[in-house]
């Protein structure tokens, strides 16, 4: 996987994306508590991407077994680094010398991040097909993140809905 994104664009639409959409008023929060009950919040930002896009998640075998490169990834990188910089002090909580450290974990972590949104990018980008024309935009984005492991079904109909949902529809009409 670390190869494969060496030779991707760090800069590509996904990143872009993950980028804007995390401004989104409610995102951040959502996103992290998504984390923190141990969904991967790229394949969230990537199903969400893809959606704003009207596009729909790979269901084929062949892109399902190409995702391994990135579990590996997210498994032997992006999550030691999370547990190290949890695990360390906040600056306010200690010394500005361990705050200082917990940063660079902070920065190594959302690198590794860009790197595996990266490799995302390259599965995705050729092979995601299109959402059916007759169908909304919350359901493209159901559909999507039905293929995200460990994140609790939606129900898009639901009085309160995700608030993904409505944020991605609120991203949709900024950009």
């Amino acid at each position: 996987m670390a190869a494969q994104c060496a030779t991707e664009s760090l800069d590509n639409p996904l990143w872009q994306f993950a980028q804007r959409f995390y401004q989104v008023n409610s995102v951040e929060q959502r996103l992290l508590e998504l984390q923190d009950e141990g969904v991967d919040v790229l394949l969230v930002l990537a199903a969400l991407w893809l959606a704003s896009d009207w596009r729909a998640w790979p269901e084929d075998e062949p892109f399902q077994q190409a995702l391994t490169g990135y579990v590996g990834w997210r498994d032997s990188v992006i999550r030691p680094l999370r547990n190290i910089r949890i695990t360390l002090p906040r600056e306010q909580d200690s010394n500005r010398f361990a705050g200082s450290f917990r940063q660079r974990v902070k920065d190594l972590e959302l690198e590794a991040e860009q790197f595996g949104l990266a490799g995302l990018f390259s599965l995705l980008d050729d092979v995601a097909d299109d959402c059916p024309e007759d169908e909304s935009l919350a359901d493209c984005v159901m559909e999507n993140l039905a293929w995200v492991p460990g994140l609790p079904r939606i129900d898009p109909h639901d009085e309160s809905p995700e608030p993904l949902i409505d944020a991605l529809e609120v991203y949709l009409e900024l950009v």
